[in-house]
């Protein structure tokens, strides 16, 4: 069992600080600005002929987000989101887990200090993708039908992908989630806490949840 993060993001909810001496800190400590760009995009006709346009362009919005070696700082409406990507597919992910447990704890406590007396709330949501020895879509319906059978139905939204584990992860989580996806698991999990240092915590144990999840699933008979 192979259990990776694929994507990761914790967001600081409406938090009260000045823009400007944040970035100034943060550009201070390594990160520089990365402004999003925008392009002309191109028109058809209703046959599929291309609308006469000028020449498309690219220039730079006045929108950017904040890049460091490992994370990346995004402005999301009144919220400040710390995010990574990594891929999609098991076998392509590869990362230091704790080098990113040290560098988001670092990038926290700064972030922390740039803000105004005041109890922030903090989300983590993160997808993992796990690759097993045993054929996860079999598992999986094999999981499904057990939990129809029994007195823990399943909860499945119509028509997605996903059921929600029945399981207890903690008080903190929000959603836990598990689906099938090109021949993988997919975890998803979300946490809220008022205390970033409990969200450190779950991101830091996060593989660990999403294989022991999965462990209950192939273990249903």
């Amino acid at each position: 069992m192979t259990v990776k993060i694929a994507t990761f993001g914790l967001i600081l909810k409406n938090p009260k600080y000045d823009k400007e001496n944040f970035v100034s800190a943060f550009i201070k400590n390594g990160f520089e600005k990365k402004y999003f760009k925008m392009g002309l995009m191109k028109a058809y006709h209703k046959d599929g002929t291309e609308i006469p346009t000028r020449p498309l362009t690219i220039d730079l919005s006045d929108k950017y987000q904040l890049r460091g070696n490992l994370l990346s700082i995004a402005f999301t409406g009144d919220d400040i989101l710390v995010h990574r990507q990594f891929d999609q597919n098991t076998s392509e992910i590869s990362y230091d887990l704790q080098e990113y447990v040290s560098e988001l704890e670092s990038v926290l406590q700064n972030l922390m200090d740039c803000l105004t007396f005041e109890i922030p709330e903090f989300e983590l949501m993160l997808m993992l993708t796990a690759s097993s020895s045993k054929n996860p879509k079999e598992s999986f319906a094999k999981w499904e039908n057990k939990l129809l059978m029994g007195y823990d139905n399943p909860s499945r939204e119509p028509g997605s992908d996903r059921i929600a584990f029945p399981g207890t992860i903690n008080n903190r989580c929000t959603t836990k989630n598990i689906m099938v996806r090109d021949g993988e698991y997919v975890v998803e999990l979300r946490f809220e806490s008022k205390d970033w240092k409990d969200l450190l915590e779950d991101f830091k144990n996060s593989e660990k949840i999403g294989t022991d999840m999965i462990l209950e699933l192939e273990n249903e008979d």
